[in-house]
Parts: C-alpha cells; sequence; structure tokens
C-alpha cells in the first residue's frame, strides 16, 4: 500500500517547507538495488539543471539532461505540486514518472498506476542545492508522487 500525503496550496515559499526532503543518510539514502530509474536536480543561482539517471545496471549513466529557470512563488500557487513537477519535465522523464510523455494530463492517479509497474516502486530523486526554498520546492513538487526525495550535502562529495 502507498499513502500519499495530502497537499494543500502554497502561500509562498514558507509554506513548502513540509515537503519530503530528508538529508541524505548513507546507506540509507542510496538508490533502491532494483530501481531502474533516479532523478537528480541541481540548483544554481539563474536555474535548475535536471538529469533523468539508468539504474544500477548502467551505472546510474545519465539517459536526458535538460535545464529550467527556478520556481517561483506564483508559479507554485498555480496548480497541484504533479500539475507543476510536470510542467519542468521532458517527454523522457514524464514517461518514466507517468507512463505517458503526452495526451491526458500527468496526475497522481497516472504515476501511482505507472509505480507499480516499476521493480522499485518509489522513485529516488536528489537534490543538490545551497538555496533551502528552492529544495523545499522541489520536494514538494514531487510530494504526490511515490518518491523518496533527498538533500545531498557537502560532505556527500
Amino acid at each position: 500500500t502507498i499513502v500519499m500525503m495530502a497537499w494543500q496550496k502554497p502561500e509562498g515559499s514558507a509554506a513548502i517547507s513540509r515537503a519530503r526532503l530528508t538529508p541524505t543518510r548513507w546507506p540509507d539514502s542510496l538508490p533502491q538495488p532494483n530501481e531502474d530509474r533516479i532523478v537528480s536536480v541541481v540548483y544554481s543561482y539563474t536555474h535548475m539543471e535536471w538529469a533523468l539517471h539508468e539504474g544500477a545496471s548502467m551505472d546510474f549513466a545519465p539517459s536526458s539532461c535538460w535545464r529550467t529557470r527556478l520556481l517561483t512563488d506564483d508559479e507554485l500557487t498555480d496548480g497541484s505540486p504533479t500539475t507543476i513537477l510536470s510542467r519542468h519535465l521532458p517527454k523522457a522523464a514524464l514517461h518514466a514518472i507517468f507512463g505517458r510523455s503526452e495526451g491526458e494530463d500527468m496526475s497522481t492517479e497516472l504515476a501511482l498506476e505507472n509505480s507499480v509497474g516499476r521493480s522499485a516502486v518509489l522513485l529516488t530523486v536528489y537534490i543538490v542545492s545551497t538555496n533551502l526554498a528552492q529544495a523545499e520546492s522541489v520536494a514538494w513538487c514531487f510530494s504526490e508522487i511515490p518518491s523518496r526525495v533527498y538533500q545531498m550535502r557537502p560532505d556527500d562529495f
């Protein structure tokens, strides 16, 4: 059984702080052995760099990389976390998370259905950021997706 957190529309960055952003703790934060994909998000002062990585069998090589603008307070109040997340993902990532890359709106239900078909139900997301508000905003965007969201620390490298 997968339990999802109920969400409420945020009222600015401060309201996002309840997102599931967990500091890395090794070895608990390692990808699951049967995970076929993971996501990484790296914060820059002007944008975010995202990557969809293949699983352990491919040494977590990135299969798709993209850049997006930073999340704004206005954007975070313009839909559900899943809707906002889907606006920042290319087709390959949409397909990996939702099981399709176009057509109907991406939804929590699609993400749940697709997660059941994966070897590892939870998607691991690693965030590298010195900006806590952006890290929490990205974590909030994944809050309706079956996932484990970690903020990497400087001593992880």
